[in-house]
């Protein structure tokens, strides 16, 4: 083929709910000869394993099990169709009459990485990549069989960079170091009469938050001080799910929290020569799950403890029959099924924590926020300027099933081939958004100027 250009793209590049194979295998999102990432075909052994959502790969067999690939990106024989950019086929190996076979263990481990130059500690790094695969007769020129099996167990500390978190002062109300920022007004006289309830001293709206130097009369927060009477009592209860300081910059900073993998696949081939000509069957199965310490894609915090739990299960079923009709003529004939299961950001840190417990509670004790889930009552979604906490609030389950029939029949005559066929393939996609939401909170300092000033006397951007 023509020289082609493929340039790669990062999972995060095509949308929050790519699933990836095997938990964190790029599922092939690539662009080819300029098409978009979604323009591609994949296909095991003749059989389609579209991911019908964003149209990368569902299935990803061991690469030792893999005996030829081919990209088709341009001048399209008839088969090929329904997609414009690469057209990625993989055919696994198969048994022979004699045994064939062979292990792998790769491993990867921490002890010569570098410390990320912005994380105080150096993040794990360990991963054990192991397998192998076997092969061979079951009745000699006859009946043959293939299996293979790869197993990952992964664990990697995610560094968090350097986040701005409020200083051991500003979680006592004394926000002197953020004065700068506080330049906000009192936005009106609802607000005004309830900061004088809790103040004990006159505010009215249009006054200023603080001004340096400022007193009772002249500002709502002398000396950028804020009274624990002031706050919210969300604020109160919320506060300890926010992370302290923890270098010398008065900044925060961590890899010590581990992204870690398991995943398990394993196939199973048997070819078999018969009169009905070359008998295939195969059968692909990946099990994994991914658990993530900051699903912030799934509106999840970007600080320690609101880790989520992503598991994936992938199968496929492919029967194929080659039959030669005679020496210039050929059928082939392919019979599939494959199945994609997902279970996208199942919240686990940060829940079984009621809205009641947090603060959101009327003068009677009842909720003040009404959960779309009373079940899965979790710490709320808050997100500050430059970070986030509170449980993922949106999983996602997707399961996927692809049914097809193909079939090609090839025939030589004279210098000339002629190939023509058909294919019929069902694609369905079961999706199921889970909203967890049970309030989002988006303090930005529309009011005092400090998102964190905001968020101590209850007063969030957006809700």
């Amino acid at each position: 083929a023509p020289a082609t250009t493929i340039s790669s793209t990062t999972v995060q590049d095509v949308g929050a709910t790519v699933l990836s194979p095997s938990g964190t295998l790029n599922p092939g999102t690539i662009s080819v000869n300029g098409q978009r990432e979604t323009a591609n075909y994949f296909s095991v052994n003749g059989s389609n394993t579209e991911e019908d959502v964003n149209s990368g790969t569902a299935i990803v067999p061991n690469l030792d099990s893999i005996a030829e690939f081919r990209i088709v990106t341009n001048n399209f024989d008839s088969e090929y169709g329904e997609y414009s950019g690469g057209q990625i086929s993989v055919i696994t190996k198969s048994g022979t009459n004699k045994f064939h076979g062979g292990a792998f263990e790769f491993l990867r481990n921490t002890n010569l990485d570098a410390r990320n130059y912005f994380s105080p500690t150096r993040g794990a790094f360990r991963q054990n990549q192991f397998g192998g695969t076997f092969g061979g007769p079951i009745r000699k020129d006859k009946l043959f069989f293939f299996v293979d099996y790869q197993g990952t167990r992964q664990t990697q500390g995610v560094d968090t960079g350097v986040i701005s978190v409020p200083s051991g002062a500003d979680r006592g109300g004394d926000l002197s170091d953020l004065s700068s920022k506080l330049t906000g007004i009192v936005s009106g006289p609802y607000l005004a009469t309830l900061l004088s309830q809790r103040l004990g001293y006159n505010v009215n709206a249009g006054e200023a938050y603080y001004t340096p130097g400022c007193t009772t009369s002249s500002c709502v927060f002398p000396n950028a001080s804020i009274p624990q009477s002031t706050w919210s009592v969300p604020a109160q209860r919320l506060l300890q799910y926010i992370p302290a300081p923890n270098n010398s910059s008065g900044t925060f900073a961590t890899s010590s929290y581990d992204q870690k993998v398991r995943d398990d696949k394993a196939a199973f081939r048997v070819d078999a020569n018969s009169q009905w000509g070359l008998l295939s069957a195969y059968y692909f199965f990946d099990d994994f799950d991914l658990d993530n310490p900051y699903p912030t894609a799934q509106s999840g915090a970007s600080v320690p403890g609101f880790n989520a739990i992503t598991k994936g299960r992938a199968q496929l079923i492919s029967l194929g029959d080659t039959k030669p009709i005679n020496a210039t003529t050929v059928n082939e004939l392919n019979i599939s099924y494959t199945r994609d299961y997902t279970d996208l950001g199942k919240p686990v840190g940060g829940t079984n924590v009621s809205l009641v417990s947090q603060g959101f509670a009327n003068a009677d004790g009842s909720p003040s926020i009404v959960a779309l889930d009373p079940k899965g009552q979790s710490v709320e979604n808050i997100v500050f300027n430059g970070y986030s906490i509170g449980a993922a609030a949106n999983e996602l389950t997707q399961a996927n099933n692809a049914y097809q029939v193909a079939d090609t029949f090839t025939k030589v005559l004279g210098n000339h081939s002629i190939k023509f066929g058909g294919e019929f393939h069902l694609d369905q996609v079961n999706a199921n958004a889970i909203a967890q939401f049970n309030g989002n909170f988006i303090f930005s300092g529309s009011e005092t100027g400090s998102d964190f000033a905001d968020f101590l006397i209850g007063i969030p951007s957006q809700y």
